[in-house]
């Protein structure tokens, strides 16, 4: 693993000598084109790890444990091809690029629209431990988005009414395949964008006053009253008369 300790015992290596008294004598050394963070103890062949390890620089390390009589002696010597693969460790957790997210959805959008908004994050690890998935785990009101667990696109996945809800607050989760997995959150603001399919109504619907021949031009007579369910400038109502005699004049407020 790529957290061991400096110190830890890899390996034990041993050899026979069929000669006899000191050239018998059997030393372990290590043999490789590369730096590496093991030694080997000359007299037992115990190979230990002496510096940190790191899967991103060096993934792996191919060297020779060469068995051999003391130096200085005309001995023979013999090696073994030994390969140490590091396993990667689950260090890092994901880490989103751009976050917190702003964006917009215009309402009654088409149910698979996607939504103008870039959720990404990356992980440092490698292997399964860098592989990134990503979830919407909080503020989905009515379920009304979708968030592709592969890709993080988010898509628009039922009708969406700005008079019921006019802002969605997310919170999404991109979680690594290691194990154990790590995780991070982020927020998602997606303001609802009104369009004008709501008509005016009158409360009450029908009015119904009497006036007096003689009532002075100008003398306000009525005032009616209604609603208009959208907001910003669709919600704006002003007022007209129709079938109605010129006598009679509408304030537009």
């Amino acid at each position: 693993r790529e957290d061991a300790s400096i110190g830890t015992t890899l390996a034990t290596y041993t050899a026979t000598d069929a000669d006899i008294g000191i050239n018998a004598v059997i030393q372990f050394v290590l043999v490789s084109s590369a730096s590496l963070p093991f030694s080997i103890d000359v007299n037992s062949g115990t190979l230990k790890l002496r510096s940190t390890l790191s899967l991103q620089n060096a993934p792996s390390y191919n060297f020779r444990v060469v068995a051999r009589n003391p130096d200085g002696l005309n001995g023979t010597r013999s090696y073994v091809n030994v390969t140490v693969k590091i396993i990667g460790v689950n260090s890092h957790a994901p880490l989103f690029v751009g976050a917190p997210y702003l964006t917009s959805v215009v309402e009654n959008s088409a149910v698979g629209a996607v939504v103008n908004v870039s959720i990404r994050a990356t992980d440092a690890d490698s292997g399964t431990n860098g592989i990134v998935r990503y979830a919407i785990v909080q503020g989905n009101a009515f379920n009304s988005f979708s968030l592709n667990t592969t890709t993080g696109q988010l898509k628009v996945s039922t009708n969406i009414d700005r008079e019921v809800i006019d802002r969605f607050y997310l919170v999404v989760r991109a979680y690594d395949l290691g194990f154990p997995s790590l995780s991070a959150t982020a927020t998602v603001n997606i303001t609802v964008i009104d369009v004008n399919d709501n008509a005016p109504m009158f409360d009450p619907v029908f009015y119904n006053i009497t006036v007096s021949e003689f009532v002075p031009v100008g003398r306000s007579l009525l005032r009616v009253s209604a609603t208009e369910a959208d907001g910003g400038g669709s919600g704006q109502l002003t007022f007209s008369l129709r079938g109605v005699r010129s006598s009679v004049s509408a304030g537009s407020s």
